[in-house]
């Protein structure tokens, strides 16, 4: 590693990097007023004193990540940070006439250091150069991250910031002790790759696959399968190879019941590591969980968990957005990519060994592009470049089909909606899974 005008090479993990880290951090941001420095989760959270001098030196921060080889984020001490009712009258201060933002439009994420604002302009609210951004954090010491306000209110995004900010206590020491994990002294060393199916081979549901390195085990999906019921639908967690007490994480591609639904049932039963996912996949998750805990009791079915155990996985997820590199275990480091299938759905990009072996997960994916379309009609197609594939595990549902053409299809629906159309009846559109049931009337 180059440091000013020193070469320090430094370990990946372990008490040795952890000694060596905190040394090379001290030296890199002199002048931070550093108050503390943590290992949170996939991260190394540098705490400080001084808010201005995050927004004076993000340059000199990128560049100790990158010299780190890790996640490095800087925040300002909460003992520093200006209170949350002086950042709200402040940040309304500062709004312009013309963008519309109200009290309860402003959000605060206690670990991060973040303030969230939902602003119907929010380009025009942040300013040429994300200025208010800087002006924010050197004034207050909270973050600003600024976000389109929603034509409606989100219950589902409202009850996910309520939980978190009642939950900060444990959402801190999780992260801590999933740091704790993630940067432990190797022991082994990565042997082997050993993957081990629990589910979804041969089979349509109960997505899971164990990835075994001798080091590290880590669980890609962890879903049920919707055509059973109770243990019958669950992945064979029962093996041998699979040891709940050994996992070092999930991760999950997307949310889909038969990719996710599992996961609270490991917490039921243990389990307290981190689950990663990309930012709107954590939203839908506890939506269609929710969703999962109703229809079953409507049913006249027990649930296989409860929103205690939902709840308790939450303090656990670990958001990440696409083609960013987190560590999840000492010889395992994580990237998501778009999968195209549904909002937030990855493929899952595994660099193991230090570069020793890479293996690529689909999961459910679509690759197809209309062509000549830049319409929203589809989400972009599934990302098809990668650095170093050594292993490639790729969803085969309909694989063997021959599909009807989509002009065909699209072409069919068209001819269906103007005869309902004609006729003055009523159409019934069922939307599946993560979607909800639309009726139209015509009149």
């Amino acid at each position: 590693m180059r440091c000013y005008d020193r070469v320090v090479e430094v370990p990946e993990y372990g008490r040795e990097f952890r000694i060596r880290a905190v040394q090379e951090i001290t030296r890199f941001l002199e002048g931070a007023d550093i108050s503390n420095i943590e290992f949170e989760g996939p991260e190394i959270a540098v705490y400080i004193r001084n808010p201005k001098f995050i927004s004076e030196n993000e340059e000199r921060i990128k560049e100790l990540a990158r010299l780190l080889r890790k996640r490095v984020v800087v925040r300002t001490d909460p003992r520093f940070r200006k209170s949350k009712e002086a950042t709200i009258e402040y940040i309304l201060s500062l709004v312009p006439s013309d963008v519309s933002v109200s009290p309860e439009d402003i959000q605060f994420d206690d670990i991060l250091g973040e303030v969230r604002v939902l602003a119907d302009k929010p380009g025009k609210l942040m300013g040429k150069g994300a200025a208010l951004r800087y002006q924010v954090l050197a004034e207050t010491g909270w973050r600003l991250e600024v976000y389109r306000k929603p034509p409606m209110a989100s219950r589902v995004l409202d009850s996910i910031m309520r939980h978190l900010a009642v939950a900060s206590a444990e959402r801190r020491k999780a992260l801590r002790e999933i740091g704790d994990r993630i940067y432990r002294d190797i022991t082994v060393g990565t042997k082997y790759i050993r993957v081990v199916g629990l589910g979804s081979f041969c089979e349509v549901g109960r997505s899971a696959i164990l990835v075994d390195t001798g080091e590290s085990r880590v669980l890609l999906d962890s879903g049920i399968s919707p055509s059973s019921n109770g243990v019958d639908a669950l992945p064979y967690f029962n093996i041998p190879e699979f040891r709940l007490e050994d996992l070092d994480a999930i991760i999950i591609s997307h949310a889909h019941v038969d990719h996710m639904a599992a996961v609270p049932l490991l917490f039921k039963y243990g389990y307290r590591g981190p689950v990663f996912v990309t930012p709107p996949t954590r939203d839908l998750m506890l939506l269609m969980l929710t969703d999962f805990i109703e229809l079953t009791k409507g049913e006249g079915r027990e649930p296989l968990f409860t929103m205690k155990e939902v709840a308790l996985m939450m303090t656990r997820v670990i958001p990440v957005n696409y083609n960013i590199v987190v560590d999840v275990a000492p010889d395992v480091k994580l990237t998501f990519t778009n999968a195209g299938h549904i909002l937030g759905s990855s493929l899952v990009h595994l660099h193991i060994g230090q570069g020793l072996f890479n293996l690529l997960y689909t999961a459910d994916l679509k690759y197809y592009r209309i062509r000549g379309d830049r319409g929203t009609r589809l989400l972009p197609p599934a990302n098809e470049e990668f650095h170093r594939v050594e292993a490639l595990i790729i969803e085969g549902t309909y694989g063997s089909k021959e599909p009807q053409p989509r002009d065909k299809a699209e072409a069919d629906l068209v001819a269906l909606v103007n005869k309902v159309e004609k006729t003055r009846g009523k159409l019934l559109i069922p939307v599946m899974a993560v979607g909800r049931v639309r009726i139209y009337y015509t009149s």
